[in-house]
C-alpha cells in the first residue's frame, strides 16, 4: 500500500463529486470538491519533490505531518479569499494579493531552531522557503482556476 493512497482515494472521489456537481450545477458541492483537490493535490507534488531532493536525509523532522498539516491551512486560507472575493459584489481578484505577505509573514515568526545537533539547518531552511512557496503558489493557482475559469 502507497503512502499516498488515502491522498489519491481522496482525490479520486473529490474528482468524481465535482464533476458530477459541475454537470449538474451544484456550486456549494462543486466548490467543496475542488477545496478537497487544493488541500490534496499540492501536498503528493511537494511531497514528491521532497523526495526526489532527499530531503529526509537533513533530518528536517517537526511534528509527524506537520508541514502537510501547515501547508492545508496555507491552501485552505488561499482558497478562501478566492471565495470571499467570488461571492462579493466587484470580484477583484488582485485583493488576494494583500494576504500573501501575511501568510509568508506568520510563517517567517514560526521558523526552525538552529543548532539543533545533526541538522543541516542551511538545507531545512532552503527545503521550508521551497515547501512554502510551492504550497502558495499551487494553491493560488488551483483556486483561481476554479473562481476565475470554471465558474464565470
Amino acid at each position: 500500500m502507497s503512502k499516498y493512497s488515502f491522498s489519491f482515494l481522496i482525490i479520486f472521489l473529490a474528482a468524481i463529486a465535482f464533476y458530477l456537481a459541475f454537470i449538474f450545477s451544484m456550486l456549494l458541492l462543486t466548490i467543496f470538491a475542488w477545496f478537497l483537490l487544493v488541500l490534496e493535490i499540492p501536498s503528493i507534488i511537494i511531497d514528491s519533490i521532497g523526495s526526489s531532493l532527499e530531503i529526509s536525509k537533513y533530518n528536517c523532522q517537526g511534528l509527524k505531518k506537520g508541514g502537510r498539516l501547515i501547508g492545508y491551512v496555507e491552501r485552505a486560507l488561499i482558497f478562501f479569499a478566492f471565495l470571499l472575493v467570488y461571492f462579493s459584489l466587484n470580484k477583484n481578484y488582485f485583493a488576494i494579493l494583500n494576504l500573501l505577505p501575511w501568510i509568508i509573514a506568520g510563517k517567517g515568526l514560526f521558523r526552525f531552531g538552529s543548532g539543533r545537533e545533526g541538522v543541516d539547518v542551511r538545507a531545512c531552511a532552503e527545503w521550508y522557503i521551497l515547501g512554502t512557496f510551492m504550497s502558495i503558489l499551487l494553491g493560488a493557482f488551483m483556486s483561481w482556476l476554479l473562481f476565475a475559469l470554471i465558474l464565470r
